[in-house]
């Protein structure tokens, strides 16, 4: 029997245990594990979270994001405590044509959008079926669904892969994130920081909007009656404290706020 040790408890450490063969001793190493109180010293429970095909994707990466929507698609009609729900999606994106997108007509309802339903200095948009969840509820529905099938977890932390020799594996998988980047026996300096800011809002919108390009902005409804608005990248950058300026420009953004104007938000 194959012994494996995964270094993260994140969506990525998770979702690969959850692939491994049933019959694998596997430990989930990690510092943050779902369930702990909120922190910012990991990013999966801050998550949108939303399937949006990438652009410029290789045929290898089209296929695993297919085959990754496909089994999420799913999970929303088996496992609706899972949080992970179904939704509309309208996506935007600036200097585009149907030509360029590599997922047209290979997800539920494709469309292309009317100019009647774009804003005014908008040039393309599709509308399809997505999928949306909960971060922190699906975190905690997933190891648990991990413990029960056998998975251990271990609270520790790491500052360099070394530091797990002792573990007895056969396998060791990094899952860390940004870990790569600070871990002492890789430092690999090709791993990139992207800091996002978000505003959560309680609201009735049930859709997906996103748009690509000079304005980048995004409304995620979710299944529990909140919005996450957004549109903040920042790359190379650590800050984990909350800019109130920034906040001030996602919350008045008129691009998300068009998309959403008959709708009240209250925010949390």
């Amino acid at each position: 029997m194959a012994k494996v040790t995964i270094l993260g408890a994140g969506i990525t450490g998770m979702a690969i245990a959850s692939q491994l063969p049933k019959n694998y001793d596997v430990t989930i190493v990690a510092r943050n594990i779902p369930g702990d109180p909120e922190s910012t010293e990991w990013a999966s429970p801050w998550a949108g979270a939303v399937f949006m095909g990438m652009d410029n994707s290789n045929e290898r990466e089209q296929k695993m994001q297919l085959d990754a929507f496909w089994v999420w698609w799913k999970l929303a009609l088996s496992h609706p405590e899972s949080s992970v729900r179904q939704v509309e999606m309208q996506d935007l994106i600036d200097s585009s044509n149907l030509e360029k997108v590599w997922y047209r007509n290979k997800l539920p309802d494709f469309r292309v959008m009317s100019k009647d339903e774009l804003p005014a200095d908008a040039s393309f948009g599709m509308s399809y079926k997505s999928i949306i969840l909960i971060p922190p509820v699906f975190l905690c529905w997933l190891k648990n669904r991990l413990e029960a099938s056998g998975v251990k977890f271990q609270r520790r932390t790491v500052n360099s892969l070394a530091e797990l020799q002792g573990m007895g594996h056969d396998i060791l998988i990094n899952a860390t994130g940004i870990g790569p980047r600070y871990l002492t026996d890789v430092v690999d300096d090709k791993v990139q920081e992207v800091r996002g800011q978000t505003v959560l809002v309680k609201s009735k919108f049930n859709k997906i909007w996103i748009r690509r390009g000079k304005d980048y902005t995004y409304a995620l409804g979710r299944p529990d009656g909140t919005t996450i608005l957004g549109g903040i990248k920042q790359f190379g950058s650590t800050v984990t404290n909350v800019d109130d300026e920034l906040r001030s420009d996602v919350s008045t953004s008129p691009s998300v706020m068009g998309a959403i104007t008959r709708l009240m938000l209250i925010e949390i």
